[in-house]
């Protein structure tokens, strides 16, 4: 017998506390967790952080008497952008997401994802596709949108990004993942630092954070380029009240916890780590600009390091959130493919793409000319 799905698309008034539970139950059963698609952090952004026109589509297997959540797609409408002058959807990304991508039930991954850009492409039948913007495509979810036919996917550029398997037992192997140069680097500041007194690092986990381990995170974040390029949580108060409401969601669920380097006491680098299934997401890090020179981040990080194993956290493994070349690649060495990427819904959207992206490569190869000559 044929499986029946149902796809709604859900206005914000539908959504209350049965369809939130209904939400975080199915990120228990999804195919790759993210931590950026929870209820907590998506509905915190749409309410505080700039964002285009919002559509949430919501995936139903209906059986019996039961309607059980098995897909979640939460996108932006575009009418064009500069690069792709065609109406679109994009899978939503805040400005604080370092991932994009979609909620799809582990068990029937490759049926609800068909059955999801089958309804989008209809019932929308002026929009060409969605774009992923940094779009995991190592995950289970990347490789099933590349089993479609007539080349559907299209990769516009891809990077790797930093990831962490945490270990069983944290023995002294720790060290064999540094080169020696900055294990040396690492070893002269804590000598330092501890010539100014006590030197602590920890985790704060859920149930531990409080309104001053918030504080105390947001103003080390606040500190040094971010708080002078005004990207920092604290530069703008919209950006730290979806924090912090953020915050006070997942601590409830027992799906954050933080790092913390204190010298004397005083926060002087910490990082905020969102959890989702057996998965932990690296969110923010900052130190305090008055330490620089004793490279608090980096001792940080490396701390983690030291003291970090599956009986601590019970996870599996720790998503950097970087951009490429960031310190961290010199710290964490498995890589995650993340790519920008886009789902054609048929075949005109195909021959769309495949159009744009010769005419683009074209230009970028007259231009390189160009700069040689």
């Amino acid at each position: 017998m044929a499986k029946i799905y149902e796809a709604v698309k859900i206005g914000f008034d539908q959504i209350d506390q049965n369809f939130i539970r209904d939400w975080i139950d199915l990120i228990g059963r999804c195919t790759d967790p993210n931590a950026y698609l929870d209820p907590a952090f998506v509905l915190s952004a749409l309410k505080y952080l700039k964002h285009k026109r919002i559509t949430i589509v919501a995936l139903y297997h209906v059986y019996s008497e039961q309607r059980i959540l098995v897909g979640l797609g939460v996108f932006e409408f575009y009418m064009a952008t500069f690069r792709h002058p065609f109406p679109q959807f994009q899978a939503y990304k805040s400005t604080h997401s370092p991932l994009s991508g979609l909620l799809i039930d582990r068990d029937m991954t490759f049926e609800i994802v068909s059955f999801l850009m089958k309804y989008l492409g209809t019932r929308y039948w002026y929009m060409v596709g969605v774009r992923f913007r940094d779009f995991p495509t190592t995950d289970a979810l990347g490789q099933v949108l590349g089993q479609f036919d007539k080349g559907k996917w299209t990769t516009f550029w891809d990077y790797r990004r930093a990831v962490y398997t945490i270990p069983e037992e944290r023995g002294d192997s720790w060290s064999g993942e540094i080169s020696k140069k900055r294990l040396a680097s690492y070893r002269k500041s804590l000598r330092d630092m501890e010539k100014l007194g006590a030197l602590d690092w920890q985790i704060i986990s859920s149930s531990e954070v409080s309104e001053s381990t918030v504080a105390d995170f947001l103003r080390v974040e606040h500190s040094g380029w971010k708080g002078e390029k005004g990207t920092s949580l604290l530069s703008n108060s919209r950006h730290t009240q979806f924090f912090k409401e953020t915050i006070e969601q997942l601590r409830e669920r027992q799906q954050v916890f933080f790092s913390e380097l204190r010298l004397n006491g005083k926060l002087i680098a910490g990082t905020c780590n969102f959890i989702s299934g057996n998965k932990a997401f690296a969110f923010k890090i900052g130190w305090d600009i008055d330490y620089k020179k004793y490279s608090p981040g980096i001792v940080c990080v490396i701390e983690f390091l030291r003291h970090t194993d599956k009986k601590i956290l019970n996870l599996y493994q720790f998503e950097s959130g970087s951009t490429g070349n960031s310190f961290i690649d010199h710290y964490w060495h498995e890589r995650w493919d993340i790519a920008d990427g886009f789902f054609a819904f048929n075949g005109h959207g195909v021959l769309i793409i495949r159009l744009l992206e010769t005419a683009r490569q074209s230009i970028k190869s007259v231009i390189r000319l160009l700069k040689i000559k």
